[in-house]
């Protein structure tokens, strides 16, 4: 083997080696949006602020901070009726036609 193989092979190693840690940074990078996805919450806002404020150390903590914010949870309200108490049928409406006001 020669020194210019030596050199190629080597140069192909650190060639793959920054591939690799530049995929890992990617995919380290959208770590907030990810987690959105996943909880399907606010997804369009957080990869917003990680897409456009991401590259500050900042605007990525932001990102995480509304991927992991509790979702709000829906209220349920619970309507106990009296016993023998029925819900009145509903009326007809009657609707009038437009025209001169009546005396």
């Amino acid at each position: 083997m020669t020194d210019t193989d030596a050199a190629a092979g080597g140069g192909l190693l650190v060639a793959g080696m920054l591939v690799v840690a530049g995929l890992v940074l990617l995919v380290s990078y959208f770590i907030p949006t990810a987690i959105a996805m996943l909880r399907r919450h606010n997804v369009g806002g957080v990869f917003l602020v990680n897409l456009l404020l991401g590259w500050t150390f900042l605007g990525w903590v932001a990102a995480l901070v509304m991927a992991c914010w509790s979702k709000p949870q829906p209220t349920q309200v619970y309507v106990q009726q009296a016993p023998g108490w029925q819900q009145p049928a509903p009326q007809p409406m009657h609707w009038q036609q437009p025209g001169p006001p009546q005396r």
